[in-house]
């Protein structure tokens, strides 16, 4: 993961996109899935990936952020891969680098997040991955597979 300090801005920031547009609506969290919608410690969002499958080689995975509370909810670029294994999760290692830029996400409101998957190239297989991102300091995750 990365710790926020000495960030570079350049291509491996994430895009990010304030209101997605209409046309590919995303299933949201399957029931599989629940951990991507509970909510942390009074911050109240889900957090979820555009689709629950993609084909092994995809670049890239957009994640959406809904804000489900009361009030506005902080968030930023950096984030970071992990792999089911067995019964636990262990981070895929890379060399990150992002914009260092902070968001608003105003309540009830949703935007989205393209991750580039491609940082992590030669690492993935088939298998359950989970992005893990924290929002107002509280960590979420989107899990989805690759097959």
């Amino acid at each position: 993961t990365h710790d926020g300090e000495g960030d570079a801005s350049g291509p491996n920031a994430p895009s990010v996109d304030e209101a997605p547009s209409e046309p590919e609506q995303p299933s949201g969290p399957s029931q599989a899935d629940e951990e991507a919608s509970q909510p942390q410690d009074g911050v109240t969002a889900e957090m979820y990936t555009e689709q629950g499958q993609y084909p092994l080689g995809t670049e890239s995975v957009r994640v959406f952020i809904l804000n489900k509370g009361s009030a506005e909810l902080g968030y930023d670029a950096y984030y970071s891969l992990e792999q089911q294994q067995g019964e636990s999760w262990q981070e895929v290692p890379a060399e990150l680098s992002f914009e260092d830029w902070a968001g608003i996400l105003p309540a009830g409101k949703e935007t989205s997040l393209v991750t580039d998957l491609s940082l992590f190239a030669g690492q993935l297989q088939a298998g359950r991955y989970r992005i893990v991102k924290k929002l107002d300091g509280q960590v979420f995750y989107a899990p989805f597979g690759l097959v």
